[in-house]
């Protein structure tokens, strides 16, 4: 069964992603433990709900997998490689071009909105120190969405 069949639903159970898949259900728990892209919402009942962006990267982890011949370790460095390169491209588009800041401290000074002029004394910043700082703001934001989801869906307010 393929996956865009049901691409009006926003929501699945586990037993459906199996089947949507065609991924046996103790090799999707162990990609659940493995890659950080399969993030299915735990309902109280202890039922997993997953997303279209779930199923779309179970369906890119099996393809690489079994259709590229990958090991899962390079399978991991294929999604943190796409990660960097989105987190790169939403920097660049929000905060302006890399290049035309005059120091990794000017560009950190205008990501936080703040002074940082304590962390000049004490170190610092290069262009690699920023990016990781994206990158962080990246998933805690992201985790946060998935956190009021849970707390609207469970009408927790």
């Amino acid at each position: 069964m393929n996956f865009e069949d049901h691409s009006n639903k926003t929501e699945y159970k586990f037993n459906e992603v199996t089947s949507l898949t065609a991924v046996k259900p103790y090799v999707l728990r162990f990609w659940e433990s493995e890659f950080d892209q399969i993030n299915p919402i735990t309902l109280d009942s202890g039922q997993k709900i997953y997303s279209k962006s779930d199923i779309e990267s179970i369906e890119k982890i099996k393809k690489l997998l079994f259709e590229s011949k990958m090991s899962i370790q390079e399978v991991k460095a294929v999604f943190e490689k796409e990660s960097q390169k989105n987190i790169d491209e939403e920097a660049l588009a929000h905060y302006g071009q890399v290049q035309t800041h005059n120091s990794s401290l000017e560009m950190m000074k205008s990501i936080l909105g703040k002074d940082i002029t304590q962390a000049q004394k004490t170190k610092s910043f290069n262009d690699s120190d920023v990016l990781h700082l994206v990158q962080a703001k990246k998933k805690l934001n992201k985790l946060l969405g998935k956190i009021e989801a849970v707390i609207v869906k469970n009408k927790w307010e």
